[in-house]
């Protein structure tokens, strides 16, 4: 993606072909003057009340985000999708304060707007 965008600004701003960026070891510079990081992010899901042989007894599904940088030093929080607004273990209080970042949709997965998030 940054390869693509460094082509285009150079093609908009119509920069000389001698002072192109070349090769890879300008996108490592990069990051690291403006602290860009490379992040991996997998999704996974929590279903309780699955049976051995697939067949679900309740309804009752969770999608979690899990992502960390490349060599494992910086984590992102979980980021957890359920069907309900307003989980009932939660009782009376909001996710944020349980200390973790929740959202809801009809069937509990991860959207692209959720992604986004």
């Amino acid at each position: 993606m940054l390869r693509e965008k460094r082509k285009r600004f150079e093609d908009k701003f119509q920069v000389s072909e001698t002072e192109r960026l070349l090769g890879e070891n300008w996108v490592q510079s990069f990051c690291n003057t403006y602290k860009i990081h490379h992040f991996n992010m997998d999704k996974t899901a929590f279903n309780p009340y699955a049976l051995p042989d697939r067949k679900r007894k309740k309804n009752f599904c969770i999608s979690i985000r899990v992502a960390c940088n490349a060599d494992g030093t910086e984590k992102l929080d979980l980021f957890y999708v359920g069907k309900a607004a307003k989980p009932q273990c939660l009782k009376k209080k909001i996710p944020e304060e349980c200390g973790f970042y929740y959202r809801n949709n009809k069937k509990a997965w991860m959207t692209s707007e959720l992604f986004e998030e």
